[in-house]
């Protein structure tokens, strides 16, 4: 085994499951299987001390949103990689799929990069760009930018072992997007909300509007086109329920948007059900 640490941060992620799918991929190179990601990604500093006795090779980070320790980053004799879900320098910073989204960008990227003190500030490896369609939510773009990075350090583990492999300073605009707060993922039924609920999945803020008191967290929606539906109840309002469907189970807002599921009182409800419960009727406000 080559002593090698991979620092597979975020544990809703299971590495070595999408990894033993792929023969020889990076987790043969894996020195310590047991070792926690959540305590990595938790609690970097303490798992300096930790990584310093295992004397790795090279340290491969994957989905953490936290800057590491200077300690953590010069530990492994060939450096730390990284991975970024967006180009560099131009998208730096928080939350990349969901500005993408919110931004409209049309496209995402995956960067692979040596990882410095600055944020995302490291030599780049490689990048890859890919179309971002307008129907899709948060993950999706993000399992596709995990798929497509995940055999990426495979394919190079060798040359990484052996050394700092050729990467490029990062060059032209540099652009920087910040952390979105909880506050940021109210809706404002008036300001492109369909966009909204799509950036902001779980495990960031969902889309949320209160109703008698409490967040009413909308977890997904999809656009439907009015002019081909029955008679709706006209509005005036960009918050008001148009109409309640049995059928798709969901709530009709204005411009077309599809309400299917929301999570309410730390239950999750098909919407069509929680209109029901709590008798959110045509007319009323969201």
């Amino acid at each position: 085994m080559c002593n090698e640490v991979l620092a597979r941060l975020k544990g809703r992620y299971n590495f070595h499951r999408l990894a033993e799918s792929k023969p020889n991929g990076i987790s043969d190179y894996c020195v310590d299987e047991t070792l926690c990601p959540t305590t990595l990604v938790r609690h970097p500093h303490k798992a300096v001390a930790e990584l310093q006795e295992l004397k790795p090779i090279l340290t491969i980070v994957l989905g953490c949103s936290r800057l590491l320790p200077p300690e953590m980053i010069r530990v492994a004799k060939n450096g730390t990689v990284g991975f970024h879900d967006a180009r560099l320098p131009l998208h730096r910073g928080r939350a990349p799929i969901a500005h993408t989204i919110l931004d409209n960008l049309g496209y995402t990227a995956m960067t692979m990069f040596y990882i410095n003190e600055g944020v995302d500030t490291g030599d780049i490896i490689a990048e890859k760009c890919f179309l971002c369609y307008r129907k899709r939510y948060r993950n999706d773009p993000l399992r596709k930018t995990y798929q497509r990075s995940l055999p990426a350090p495979a394919r190079m583990a060798a040359q990484l072992l052996k050394g700092r492999v050729s990467a490029q300073a990062q060059a032209g605009e540099a652009g920087w997007w910040g952390k979105r707060t909880p506050e940021e993922s109210e809706i404002d039924w008036s300001q492109n909300p369909y966009d909204l609920i799509r950036a902001v999945q779980y495990p960031y803020p969902t889309a949320f509007v209160m109703f008698d008191g409490e967040k009413l967290e909308i977890l997904e929606a999809y656009r439907i086109d009015l002019l081909e539906t029955p008679a709706r109840l006209e509005y005036d309002k960009p918050n008001m329920v148009v109409d309640l469907d049995e059928i798709s189970g969901g709530i009709i807002m204005p411009d077309g948007i599809m309400i299917t599921k929301v999570r309410y009182a730390d239950k999750e409800w098909n919407a069509y059900d929680f209109a029901v419960e709590y008798s959110v009727s045509n007319g009323d406000c969201l």
